[in-house]
């Protein structure tokens, strides 16, 4: 499983993704939405929300569930906008490299530990 940020040259819009490409599937045990270094809540509807209606624009979002199983193959953006202006839209771009991580924690069927995706590198 990955989590990931994307610039603005690599699709029509910066977005934040989140993948399962491993060899079955993820359960998420937890998740964490930081913004500017503050731990805002897990990446879920009740604390997206009050996030997203906080922003210049309403990006669109897609929110984890607490046992919530990801297939292999499975991939979503997490935060995305569409009709992305590089110029008027910039704080978008900031947001997702700059501002915010959300980690994603999930257990593996087939090893039985537990791991974390970040959209933030280690370091």
């Amino acid at each position: 499983m990955s989590s990931r940020s994307y610039g603005a040259g690599t699709r029509t819009s910066p977005a934040s993704s989140s993948s399962n490409c491993g060899l079955g599937p993820a359960i998420i045990t937890r998740t964490a939405l930081f913004l500017d270094g503050r731990l805002l809540g897990g990446w879920d509807e009740a604390t997206i929300n009050p996030m997203r209606d906080n922003l210049p624009h309403r990006p669109f979002a897609t929110a984890l569930r607490v046992g919530q199983a990801l297939p292999v193959g499975y991939e979503r953006f997490l935060l995305y906008m569409e009709d992305f202006d590089r110029h008027e839209d910039a704080w978008f771009w900031e947001l997702l490299r700059e501002r915010i991580r959300v980690d994603i924690h999930y257990t593996s069927l087939y090893k039985g530990k537990e791991f974390c995706a970040s959209t933030k590198a280690a370091g």
